[in-house]
């Protein structure tokens, strides 16, 4: 029995739809993993999913660039009037002009009691930042940042 070229067509057309489709299915695979890395529940249907997945995409990426400068409470408004210090509107930088500001008074302290006051309201800022979470709010940014190369390295991937 020999092949025939009229054999040997379906054949070939049968072997590509085959890795064809476990490529799709491969692709679909990642993007379920993607999913649920953001805690999302796949649907089933691959458009749809991948649509979800860029919008969830894209959300991170602009909770990341709005992260801290959105809060509408700063804890450190006593301590930026009490240093002369002109607030940013972003809860992170306050902090690091406070800290830097203090460090400095710190250093600079003529004596032990003006030193350890100064040291004093260092501690209150420590504290008053980490009670509020921002410090966590750092931390999710920098999770969803590599989420967000995860995908893309993906995406180049494939």
């Amino acid at each position: 029995m020999s092949i025939s070229p009229v054999t040997m067509s379906p054949m070939i057309l049968s072997f590509v739809s085959t890795k064809k489709t476990e490529e799709e299915d491969s692709e679909y695979e990642k993007i379920k993993t993607m999913l649920k890395m953001l805690g999302i529940e796949p649907t089933g249907d691959k458009e749809v999913d991948k649509l979800v997945l860029q919008q969830a995409i894209n959300d991170k990426v602009s909770e990341a660039a709005n992260a801290g400068s959105s809060s509408a409470y700063n804890p450190f408004t006593d301590l930026l009037e009490f240093l002369e210090i002109t607030s940013t509107g972003n809860v992170d930088k306050d902090y690091d002009n406070v800290i830097d500001e203090l460090d400095y008074r710190i250093y600079m302290a003529d004596d032990d009691e003006e030193k350890a006051y100064y040291q004093s309201l260092r501690d209150e800022a420590d504290s008053l930042y980490t009670e509020n979470n921002y410090d966590n709010q750092r931390q999710d940014m920098f999770m969803g940042a590599s989420q967000i190369a995860d995908y893309y390295k993906f995406m180049i991937t494939g």
